[in-house]
């Protein structure tokens, strides 16, 4: 028997092999990357792999990330460890010395709640970084970003600049100050970086690679967007079916016309898809902004800001238009809304899209963070289906309070009593916004705290969860969301063997230490695609 046939056959044996809640198996047996038994004897000619006693999850699923602006991040300037205006010039400043050929310089993670003098960089900051190469850095949230002078011309705009869905802080006079936020963000991104078909396939890779060494073995990404959509697909058409990860899109129209021209064009493209290792996925639409830079839609306004109610990057009847047009192509919508004011809209429109509290397509919201219990009501009535970033906390429990008040703070972020009402709850990241190590954000849901541990007990220590509801919402919950969960998201006979052995027992170990659970091995499709 040769090698190829002999590890065709895998039997995963003394294992403590999670199979759902409270129940565990020793075994798991393998066969042409399908699990064909649990708890039995090998196959003739299995290769038999002893666990030696390790836990064993199914692969975990990112409910919603940015998958190719992750593995841009890991080449750009990281600014995330900045605390001052003057640290974050000097790391750019820095790093640009380090790449002095660069003909943008781009960069991410700088978060003016974090600087000592708490406020946004402009183009003032960025000139002295360089003022004849474009320069653009990302705050955290990916909301806002920063220009320098040099890249406020090359994009031209002038005071009568306008930008759909987004726009530019301004200056005494009138001028852009540098400031840039809504699609303003990817508007300008799309126009100064236009990476090549080969960049973005190099950062698919190194996105992928370092997924599985975290335990991913799916995720459902948000990367066509708009103006890049035609360059993305033909990227991601080129690379996903050789990646160690399962790819669902969550491509972004935010324009009529374009979305319909994708049900012209891409939609019916079905040479380019595998449904079970590349799919469609998902229209991923904006409704409002960040919680961090105000722009999040909060009714009766921010606490801290009187009077500012948010910023809408979609009004309710293009959301509307936009929403039913996929929903009438069978296509599944999954909408951003972080403040109680956008997912009031959201809600409103996919009941009247729906016209019926079934929500069979399981049109759903991302984020969902701000909510009310009247909100959270409705969203279990009507069957909306939510993609939580439980990672979120470890910056957001530090401005919940001052951005809109305890009383609503405390029915915020309620991912255990959505969990326990039966409201379909997915887990992801929201990559690179924050890490997509999963175990961060499993931590989080879990303790319902940030990373150090603070508030000792949890903030609102009812919406911790257990560590099996927050495993199971970042595989079956997830696997649910994209419609997969006929044949992924758990370790069971006719499953797909996506799994992923870990160096400690995250079922026993103290809430507190998960985030420093590593992956032994990943494994997706039976087959080995990491090992520590």
């Amino acid at each position: 028997m040769g090698f190829c046939e002999i590890a065709m056959r895998i039997h995963l044996t003394n294992g403590k092999i999670y199979c759902g809640a409270g129940a565990y198996a020793r075994s798991l047996s393998i066969r042409d990357g399908v699990i064909t038994a649990v708890d039995a004897e090998p196959e003739a000619g299995s290769h038999v792999v002893n666990l030696e006693g390790h836990t064993v999850l199914p692969g975990l699923n990112d409910s919603h990330m940015h998958f190719i602006q992750t593995g841009f991040a890991t080449g750009a300037c990281d600014l995330s460890q900045a605390r001052s205006v003057e640290e974050a010039i000097k790391t750019a400043q820095d790093f640009y010395a380090g790449h002095p050929d660069l003909p943008i310089l781009s960069g991410r993670g700088w978060n003016h709640d974090y600087f000592s003098e708490p406020r946004y960089l402009t183009k003032d900051d960025l000139d002295r970084i360089t003022d004849t190469v474009p320069v653009m850095l990302h705050r955290t949230c990916g909301n806002v970003t920063a220009l320098n002078t040099s890249a406020i011309r090359a994009l031209g705009i002038t005071k009568d600049t306008v930008i759909p869905g987004g726009d530019f802080l301004r200056d005494e006079d009138g001028n852009c100050n540098g400031v840039l936020f809504g699609d303003g963000v990817s508007w300008a991104e799309n126009r100064l970086l236009q990476e090549s078909k080969e960049a973005i396939v190099d950062a698919a890779k190194r996105a992928a690679a370092y997924a599985v060494s975290k335990g991913l073995t799916s995720v459902q990404s948000n990367d066509a967007w708009n103006e890049n959509s035609d360059r993305m697909f033909q990227a991601l058409h080129e690379v996903c079916p050789s990646l160690p990860v399962r790819y669902s899109h969550q491509f972004g129209q935010q324009d009529l016309a374009a979305l319909h021209r994708y049900f012209e064009t891409e939609f019916h493209n079905d040479e380019a898809y595998d449904e079970k290792k590349y799919r469609k996925g998902s229209l991923k639409l904006f409704k409002d902004g960040a919680l961090g830079v105000r722009t999040a839609q909060i009714e009766g306004g921010y606490t801290d800001d009187p009077g500012n109610t948010g910023y809408e990057r979609l009004t309710k009847e293009a959301h509307f238009a936009l929403a039913k047009l996929a929903h009438d192509h069978g296509v599944t919508v999954v909408t951003h809304g972080i403040g109680d004011g956008a997912i009031r809209a959201i809600l409103d429109n996919y009941k009247k899209i729906n016209g019926a509290p079934e929500n069979s397509l399981r049109h759903g919201i991302i984020h969902c963070q701000i909510t009310t219990p009247e909100l959270i009501d409705e969203i279990q009535q009507y069957g909306i289906s939510v993609l939580h970033q439980p990672n979120f906390l470890d910056y957001d429990l530090q401005i919940i309070e001052d951005r809109v008040g305890r009383e609503k703070a405390k029915t915020s972020y309620a991912y255990g009593s959505m969990i326990r009402r039966g409201i379909p709850v997915s887990f992801g990241s929201d990559s690179p916004v924050e890490d997509c190590n999963p175990f961060f954000g499993l931590q989080e849901a879990v303790t319902h705290a940030r990373l150090n541990g603070e508030p000792h007990g949890g903030y609102n220590p009812e919406e911790r969860c257990t560590v099996e509801q927050a495993v199971d919402a970042y595989t079956i919950g997830s696997a649910w969301q994209e419609g997969t969960e006929s044949f992924k998201g758990r370790l069971e006979a006719g499953y797909v063997a996506d799994l992923i052995v870990l160096d400690r027992d995250i079922f026993t170990i103290d809430p507190p230490d998960i985030k420093n659970i590593q992956v032994e091995k990943t494994m997706m499709d039976g087959e080995w695609v990491y090992e520590r």
